[in-house]
């Protein structure tokens, strides 16, 4: 929202949550075309046999690959924050412990449980930035605007909608979710709930952020 103002920012987000929720109905179309497919690559081999499942395989562990990375260093950032005075290599370390450990789960069942606790950490955030910031200041943080301020730039605008996107991603793995579910036409039901609560708080911790914290203290980009 920083980079984009309010307008750009909240239409290109619902742009976004309404494209997420038309690939999860391809990507339920395409399992229950599949029932017997365990894996998205299953889907690739079945449209255009091996070259199709190779070439799904390759990008699917690339993008996992990169995105470890980004959610890697996020995190290891966040630490610093909280707690400061060591350097990003230690943090990463810390992090890369904890990862590990959870990193052992081997099935979607495990996975869901994890996704929970995940959830319930991430609205309780959610909650306490919605009711710390009105409380912390009830003024504007200076700089907001309804279309991108004088401080963007096309990277930085760019930058912005990419993350926007990044936030509804998941498609990758619906294939491997539905397999697992114990009653995979319950999917859809599962996958608007989901995107249509992340919607939600993106929407109210775009706009409330922007609004009290200001442009200037989130055009850095840290978490």
């Amino acid at each position: 929202a920083s980079q984009l103002g309010y307008i750009l920012f909240v239409a290109f987000l619902t742009a976004v949550y309404l494209a997420s929720l038309l690939s999860g109905k391809a990507f339920y179309a395409a399992f229950q075309a599949l029932p017997k497919s365990r894996a998205l690559s299953d889907i690739g081999k079945a449209c255009y046999g091996n070259c199709g499942e190779t070439t799904v395989r390759f990008f699917q562990y690339l993008y996992m690959s990169l995105v470890l990375i980004i959610l890697h260093l996020t995190c290891a950032i966040s630490l610093g924050r909280i707690i400061p005075g060591l350097c990003v290599v230690i943090y990463s370390v810390i992090v890369a412990a904890a990862m590990i450990v959870m990193l052992q789960v081997r099935d979607m069942s495990e996975v869901g449980t994890l996704s929970l606790v995940g959830t319930a950490t991430i609205l309780i955030v959610v909650l306490i930035a919605l009711i710390g910031l009105p409380i912390k200041d009830s003024g504007s943080g200076g700089g907001e605007s309804l279309f991108p301020g004088q401080h963007s730039t096309v990277l930085l605008l760019g930058v912005a909608m990419v993350d926007v996107v990044f936030s509804f991603a998941g498609q990758i793995i619906y294939v491997e979710l539905q397999s697992e579910m114990e009653e995979p036409r319950d999917f859809m039901k599962s996958m608007y709930t989901a995107n249509t609560i992340m919607y939600v708080c993106y929407l109210l911790v775009g706009c409330v952020g922007y609004h009290f914290v200001g442009a200037g203290d989130l055009k850095g980009g840290d978490p």
